[in-house]
C-alpha cells in the first residue's frame, strides 16, 4: 500500500534559483537596450528629417521675403529717381525765368552762413 500511496503523491518540488543580486539591478537586458537604442535612433532621425525640413522652409521664407523687398526697393528707388528728376527739371525752369532772384536767394543764404560759421569761431 505504501508503493500506491507513493504514486499519488506529488513529486518533490525543488526550490527556485534565487537570482544573483547584481542581475537584478541592471534595469537594461542587451536586447531591451537594443530596441531602444534603435527607438533614439529613428527618434533622432525624426527630428533631423523636421529640423531639415524647418530650415528649408525658413529659407524658402528668406527668399520670398528678399525678393518682396527687392520688388519695393526697386519701386522706391524708381519713384525717388522720377522725383528727383522732376525737382530738377523745376528748378532749371525756375533758374531760368529768375535768375536775379536765385543769385539774391544764394547771396542771401552765403552770407547767413558766413555769420554763423564766424560767430562760432570766436
Amino acid at each position: 500500500m505504501d508503493g500506491d500511496i507513493a504514486f499519488l503523491q506529488a513529486p518533490p518540488v525543488s526550490p527556485k534559483p534565487t537570482p544573483d543580486p547584481a542581475e537584478q539591478k541592471k534595469p537594461w537586458s542587451h536586447k531591451r537596450r537594443d530596441t531602444d537604442m534603435n527607438s533614439l535612433r529613428s527618434e533622432a532621425t525624426r527630428l533631423k528629417a523636421g529640423l531639415q525640413n524647418m530650415a528649408n522652409d525658413v529659407d524658402h521664407l528668406m527668399n520670398s521675403v528678399a525678393e518682396s523687398v527687392d520688388a519695393k526697393t526697386d519701386k522706391v528707388l524708381h519713384d525717388g529717381r522720377r522725383s528727383l528728376h522732376a525737382a530738377t527739371t523745376r528748378t532749371q525752369a525756375f533758374v531760368h525765368r529768375r535768375p536775379w532772384q536765385v543769385i539774391g536767394a544764394v547771396a542771401a543764404a552765403a552770407y547767413l552762413l558766413g555769420v554763423l560759421t564766424r560767430a562760432r569761431r570766436r
